[in-house]
């Protein structure tokens, strides 16, 4: 697991309480993730889905994919 900085582009519901989240870093730069529970109930996570945000990611990566 890795911690990077970067800005959130933009957000999309995937499912009831999960989003799908695009993200531009300057050590990946442009990638696609999940946030899981990011719209649960009491989730302080859901405040911080706003576009151009600087947030803190933390990323699992499988190890072999580019």
């Amino acid at each position: 697991m890795e911690t990077v900085k970067g800005f959130l582009l933009g957000v999309s519901r995937f499912s009831e309480s999960s989003a799908v989240v695009s993200v531009f870093s300057d050590k990946y730069g442009r990638f696609t993730g999940i946030a899981k529970g990011a719209y649960r109930k009491g989730s302080s996570f859901a405040a911080a889905l706003e576009p151009f945000a600087l947030c803190e990611f933390t990323l699992s990566m499988r190890k072999n994919r580019e």
